[in-house]
Formats: C-alpha cells, structure tokens, sequence
C-alpha cells in the first residue's frame, strides 16, 4: 500500500477475518494489523484512507482529511491540543 499524498509505504497491513464460531455474523471483518500503523481508519466516515500519519491533517484525531476539513474539525483539534494553534487560525 502507498499514501495517496506523496507515494511512501505505508506500515501495517489489513486483514480480512472470518466470523469466529460463536459469532452470528457472516460478514468477514476487516482488522488493522499490527496496531502501529501509518494510515487512517477514520473515526469520522469509518473509511479506510491510504494517507499516512505524515500527510494526515491531524493523524492521532483518528479523522481523515475529508473530515476534517468537511466539518471544520481544525479549531476543535486545535482546542482540545491536537494540533498548535496559528496566531488568528488553527491550521
């Protein structure tokens, strides 16, 4: 896998895993893997985002860029410490 942004390979790799015995769903279940992983799973769509942690707007929001920017997240990330502040504007 490669970011979108700027072509680097991307870390950790996704799985697909089968519904266990006990569990009544017969989806298969995507699982990132390992937990370090330089790529977006976003909390905000639920998609998986090829960009990594370096082109990703905030990366440890869990939120794409889409999303960020869609529903104007920069000043909340920016509140809360995610991300510095700008002197008149968040990023």
């Amino acid at each position: 896998m490669k970011c979108e942004v700027c072509g680097r390979d991307l870390v950790g790799d996704i799985v697909v895993r089968d519904p266990l015995p006990n569990e009544k769903a017969s989806i298969p279940t995507l699982v990132p893997m390992p937990e370090e992983r330089d790529w977006i799973w976003c909390n905000g769509c639920d998609q998986i985002v090829f960009v990594c942690h370096n082109c990703c707007l905030c990366p440890v929001s869990g939120f794409c860029n889409a999303c960020i920017n869609n529903f104007n997240l920069s000043e909340y990330l920016a509140q809360v410490g995610l991300i510095p502040k700008r002197k008149g504007h968040s990023i």
